[in-house]
């Protein structure tokens, strides 16, 4: 956040794109597709798509951003017929924002 002449400017990163535990294999699981099979097959990349905690957090101030709008990334669970996983998914989004508002 940065003061320049009395006014509060704020970065906000939008769609940016998270995973919550299980929800990778339940799409393999569902049939996959490539999103799932290859990209989010990196381990790099997986870690990072689980972690929205200190993690994050650090690489969001290293670049100076302030908030982040969290998104499940793709495919998300429209493959997936359990309304549960669905539920799941936005019950970790709030207690992630109640963690860290």
């Amino acid at each position: 956040m940065s003061d320049v002449a009395g006014q509060v400017s704020r970065v906000i990163a939008k769609e940016e794109h998270a995973w919550r535990p299980g929800l990778r294999e339940a799409l393999l699981n569902a049939g996959g597709d490539e999103t799932i099979s290859a990209w989010s097959s990196q381990q790099v990349t997986s870690r990072q798509l689980l972690d929205v905690g200190d993690e994050r957090i650090a690489r969001m101030d290293t670049v100076g951003v302030d908030f982040q709008v969290l998104s499940v990334t793709a495919p998300g669970t429209q493959k997936l017929s359990a309304p549960a996983t669905g539920r799941s998914s936005a019950s970790r989004g709030i207690s992630t924002v109640t963690l860290r508002p």
